[in-house]
């Protein structure tokens, strides 16, 4: 389905390329690479779900729920976090463009996957309407979460920046103006998302066949206002969400049938004479699950140089399960030693404090889990854009 709307763009962007002349036509194009080596120094994997029941060598650390990108206690590795991107605009008109990128990700084994493919149309100096496919933007960083150069960390924090699906089909408008010495932005967005085999879930949560996931009527709205020093943010988002278990052999679960659900995210930002502190918090409730995640995060520019320390929470409650809770202190050490090229060394300390019930026994109780288990992993990559 994905791939479908992406044909259809193309073919519009096409034959409204070869509608117009050809000096009418301006081209723009860019990417990223990220390469990251990390590997798992110790940890505890006693009942760990992970490794008793989904088979994972834990202790284990996921980098990148979204594509899947887990560390497991088995050597040096450099798919969890490493990708790739490239992304281009072909501008028709001043009015009208066509943007679209492809990312590949090593949780995914770099396989290269249609991330945006938009039309956008500048009604005016201020307002812009996109159709297509887009990032769904619910976090600060949601337009560029993969690029790594674009922030101080080897990752965005997965506590935080974990959800299933990261992109939409869909309609969204952009307004933006001067707001006393600031400037601001509102944007709303409508859409659906659709996964035939939703690897984040079924990887890390369910060990299906498969696992069919599905986010309709998505309809939200983001305010952001940016002056000098600091950037504020909030956002809220509603979606109605269907999710079926395929266990193989015809049997099928139906995990979740409609379901309303709700995302609210505050942020915000500062870069004030060399110091940077960051915060991020969102919540995401429905009628049988709710969670929240927070980040804090502080650091100071010295040269190149800007170490980081930063630490982020993730919880929630589902009746049929138990509880996930965990959090991570990050120690970050990012060094930009030549142009738009940085070197990236993080510690992370993961506490997994999770308590699940799966695997009735004879007796009708429940076999009791935590998550990953807990585990302390170091990375160190290098980031290029272009």
């Amino acid at each position: 389905m994905k791939k479908l709307h992406g044909i259809g763009l193309v073919a519009v962007a096409t034959s409204t390329l070869l509608a117009l002349p050809v000096n009418a036509v301006e081209y723009d194009y860019g990417g990223y690479l990220s390469v990251v080596a990390g590997n798992i120094l110790d940890g505890d994997k006693q009942n760990s779900y992970l490794n008793d029941v989904l088979e994972y060598d834990c202790p284990c650390f996921i980098a990148d729920y979204t594509d899947v990108g887990i560390y497991e206690d088995d050597g040096v590795s450099f798919k969890p976090d490493s990708g790739y991107g490239f992304n281009g605009q072909i501008s028709f008109t001043d009015w009208y463009s066509v943007a679209g990128q492809v990312e590949g990700k090593g949780g995914n084994d770099f396989d290269p996957v249609v991330t945006w493919l938009y039309m956008r149309f500048e009604v005016t100096n201020n307002l812009s309407i996109d159709l297509g496919r887009k990032a769904l933007p619910l976090y600060y960083y949601s337009d560029f979460i993969n690029v790594s150069y674009a922030y101080p960390w080897i990752r965005a924090s997965g506590d935080i920046y974990g959800w299933p699906l990261s992109s939409y089909n869909g309609i969204s408008a952009s307004y933006t103006d001067d707001l006393g010495d600031g400037t601001y932005t509102v944007s709303a967005w409508y859409g659906e998302e659709e996964d035939d085999d939703n690897r984040a879930y079924n990887d890390i949560y369910w060990g299906s066949e498969s696992f069919y996931i599905k986010w309709s009527d998505i309809v939200g709205g983001a305010f952001e206002y940016s002056y000098d020093w600091i950037v504020l943010r909030a956002v809220l988002m509603t979606s109605k969400d269907t999710e079926i278990a395929d266990w193989g052999g015809g049997d099928k679960e139906l995990v979740s049938d409609n379901v309303k659900q709700n995302f609210y995210g505050l942020a915000a930002i500062i870069d004030y004479n060399d110091f940077l502190f960051q915060s991020e918090y969102n919540q995401f409730d429905s009628e049988d699950f709710e969670s929240e995640a927070y980040l804090f995060a502080a650091g100071y520019r010295i040269g190149d140089f800007t170490p980081m320390i930063t630490y982020s929470k993730y919880s929630d409650e589902d009746p049929d399960f138990g509880k996930q809770i965990n959090s991570t202190m990050s120690y970050t050490l990012r060094w930009d030693f030549y142009k738009q090229t940085a070197l990236t060394l993080q510690y992370d300390v993961l506490s997994d404090d999770t308590t699940w019930y799966e695997d009735t026994d004879e007796d009708g109780n429940d076999e009791e889990y935590s998550f990953t288990g807990d585990a302390r992993v170091i990375a160190l990559g290098v980031d290029y854009v272009f």
